[in-house]
């Protein structure tokens, strides 16, 4: 195999939008990062993990998260806004302005929960992802596989093999 395939192209990552002439960016161009999952999947626990420096263990006792929730992400290197979306709620709602938050989406993130049954949480994700697509095809799409802890590595295998068979065939039935 050649080196060259084992490159990852950086465009891949680029969340954000960029603007070549200036490394500013405004209030409303920032890059948006959306959360979204099922109910108790873990989104609150991971944002504030990943984000606000929380230890794991102190997210047992995050309570679970009842509206739309933004926060700005800044430091010296980084820049961009969190959106996360309750479980009970749906992003495409009229009255969330689906558009306007996807529209701006460099990222969304679904959160599934390995330890439960995780069939809703596929079909849910699908078609969030169809929808989220149809308003802006540049989005990347990441699926959070979270709650693995608890597994062996056989089951965490099986249940990622499992996740990626079904979303790629329900993706590819609907084209």
């Amino acid at each position: 195999m050649s080196e060259s395939a084992w490159r990852d192209n950086e465009e891949d990552y680029e969340y954000g939008l960029g603007d070549d002439d200036s490394d500013e960016v405004t209030a409303n161009q920032k890059p948006t990062v959306v959360l979204m999952g099922l109910k108790r999947s873990g989104k609150t626990s991971i944002r504030k993990v990943v984000f606000n420096k929380m230890s794991p263990n102190e997210t047992l006792f995050v309570e679970s998260t009842p509206r739309v929730t933004t926060e700005t992400v800044t430091s010296s290197f980084i820049n961009f806004e969190t959106i996360e979306f309750p479980g009970q709620m749906s992003p495409f709602d009229a009255a969330m302005d689906p558009h306007g938050t996807f529209a701006r989406c460099g990222a969304l993130l679904f959160v599934i929960d390995a330890q439960d049954d995780y069939t809703e949480a596929l079909k849910r994700m699908c078609e969030y992802f169809k929808r989220a697509y149809a308003i802006n095809p540049n989005i990347k799409f990441e699926v959070f596989i979270h709650k693995v802890d608890g597994l062996n590595e056989e089951i965490k295998l099986e249940t990622q093999r499992d996740i990626f068979q079904r979303v790629q065939d329900d993706m590819t039935d609907e084209n």
